[in-house]
């Protein structure tokens, strides 16, 4: 199926440390390359036990336990981020559909500043984060999780310890489902009207190994 023109890309990390992604590097062996002309406002990686995991074809497997997001944004702001068992909204993000049908701004998560519980809420009804960045105690990556890299751009990480599921928290081993779909959309503010504007979608479908 088509893709949105403003459609990102998804990153398949390397294998560098932590300390290396740190200290500036960042990897550039993209599975999906952005059309020509086509900004790109973030990357994204996962990282499983302290190791990079592989992303194909916008899918990644994983065990039932916990993970690390990872963003490289050319500039900080909003991420929002839509986690559901079904791949019903990236299909619909998949064909065009505004953000606005995707993701109401009546269906923000609130949530609290540097990812205190390491939740994700999975909804089927479109709930989702706003995974901001407004100054170095006003965000909601990882403690700590916000770098600014030597040669552009920042790396921002957040943990995904439990989930919040049919109503319920559970820790991500006792997850009743195999398959989560994660639709990613970064946005901006328009000057004046103060609308959203979106700068690049993707999404990623997140396999766990029975």
């Amino acid at each position: 199926m088509a893709m949105k023109a403003k459609r990102g890309t998804i990153v398949l990390l390397s294998l560098l440390a932590v300390s290396v992604l740190m200290s500036g590097c960042w990897p550039n062996n993209k599975i999906n390359t952005a059309k020509t002309g086509e900004a790109t406002h973030f990357t994204l990686g996962i990282i499983q036990d302290g190791r990079k995991i592989p992303i194909e074809n916008n899918q990644v497997t994983l065990e039932k336990k916990p993970f690390t997001i990872v963003f490289h944004f050319s500039q900080l702001g909003s991420m929002l981020v839509q986690a559901s068992s079904s791949p019903n909204l990236i299909d619909q993000a998949r064909r065009g559909s505004h953000i606005d049908q995707l993701l109401g701004e009546d269906n923000r998560i609130p949530e609290d500043n540097m990812n205190p519980d390491g939740i994700l809420y999975v909804s089927e009804k479109g709930q989702y984060h706003n995974w901001l960045y407004l100054g170095p105690q006003v965000h909601r990556f990882d403690r700590n999780g916000v770098e600014k890299v030597r040669d552009g751009g920042y790396v921002c990480r957040r943990t995904v310890q439990r989930l919040f599921i049919q109503g319920r928290e559970l820790p991500i081993e006792k997850c009743p489902n195999d398959n989560l779909y994660l639709l990613l959309i970064k946005t901006q503010r328009s000057a004046g009207s103060g609308r959203r504007g979106e700068l690049q979608r993707d999404w990623l479908e997140i396999n766990f190994i029975p």
